[in-house]
């Protein structure tokens, strides 16, 4: 992947619906979220409605629309431990830390999960029932993912 490439993009007809980025900074706060998402946009072009940042513990959405400000708190944030340990089942996720490409690989398989999903009222697990509060699963659904991510 080249340094001017996103970890994994939803798209649709219309273009690029979510920017995602996996960063496996261990106990990623959302300051330090904030941060990260400014550098990515001082130096790449944000061309999606959303952006979302995701660590083994934690994952952030920017609706980019509505956020004008570098610093701007995300929409949306949630823990990744439901998602973790639901994709990697032998893992203690409080001890053990993942490389960022197994980490980036469990994030790819939950995200193409969401946009196959019949309809967002399927969903029962807290960062998922987050992200259709949000609106977000409602905008992806039926999108494709892209990843660069080898399996």
């Amino acid at each position: 992947m080249n340094s001017n490439s996103f970890d994994i993009l939803i798209k649709d007809d219309d273009g690029t619906i979510a920017v995602i980025e996996v960063k496996n900074r261990k106990n990623l706060n959302i300051e330090d979220a904030k941060k990260i998402r400014r550098n990515i946009i001082a130096h790449q072009s944000l061309k999606s409605k959303y952006f979302v940042l995701v660590s083994q513990e934690y994952g952030y959405v920017w609706d980019n629309e509505k956020s004008h400000q570098l610093l701007d708190n995300p929409l949306i944030s949630f823990s990744m431990q439901d998602i973790v340990s639901r994709y990697y089942r032998h893992m203690d996720t409080y001890e053990n830390r993942l490389r960022g490409n197994e980490l980036e690989l469990i994030v790819t398989q939950w995200i193409n999960d969401l946009v196959r999903a019949k309809e967002s009222r399927n969903f029962t697990s807290e960062p998922e029932l987050k992200l259709v509060e949000g609106g977000f699963i409602d905008t992806i659904l039926g999108a494709r993912v892209v990843s660069e991510v080898q399996g």
